[in-house]
C-alpha cells in the first residue's frame, strides 16, 4: 500500500495534465504521497517495536505479538500537524505574509485610468 501511494498513484495523477496543470491537483497527490509515508513508517516501527525488549537471553518465539498503533499514537499523529498550523497562524500574528515594503511599492506602481467607458488599473514595471 506504501508502494502504491507513493509511487504508483502519483505517477498516475501527475500523467494526466488536468491534474498536473491545476493548482489543486499536486496538493492531492501531495497528501497521497504523505499518507504513503505515514504507513511506511507504521509498517516499519510496527515490526521494530514488536521485537524490542531489554536485552539478554529469552525464549523468543516463532512469531511475536504486533503492537499497533493505540489511541494515544493516533492522537498524536492528528496533533502534530495541528500544532504545525497553530505555531503559523501565530507566527503571522506577528510578521505579516507579505512584507510592508512589497505592498507599498505595488501601491506606488499602481493607478487607476479611465478607458473607454470603465476605469481600468494601471501597473507600472520599475526600472
Amino acid at each position: 500500500l506504501a508502494f502504491f501511494l507513493c509511487f504508483i498513484l502519483p505517477l498516475l495523477f501527475l500523467i494526466w495534465n488536468p491534474v498536473r496543470l491545476s493548482a489543486s491537483g499536486p496538493v492531492f497527490v501531495g497528501i497521497v504521497v504523505l499518507c504513503g509515508n505515514v504507513l511506511d513508517r507504521i509498517r516499519i516501527y510496527v515490526s521494530s517495536w514488536s521485537v524490542a525488549g531489554p536485552v539478554g537471553p529469552k525464549v523468543v518465539e516463532v512469531i511475536p505479538p504486533t503492537h499497533y498503533p493505540g489511541l494515544q499514537d493516533i492522537l498524536i499523529m492528528v496533533g502534530a500537524p495541528a500544532a504545525v498550523a497553530l505555531l503559523y497562524l501565530l507566527a503571522l500574528r506577528v510578521i505579516p505574509p507579505v512584507g510592508i515594503w512589497e505592498y507599498k511599492l505595488r501601491l506606488l506602481l499602481r493607478a487607476e485610468r479611465p478607458f473607454l467607458a470603465t476605469e481600468v488599473t494601471v501597473l507600472a514595471k520599475p526600472r
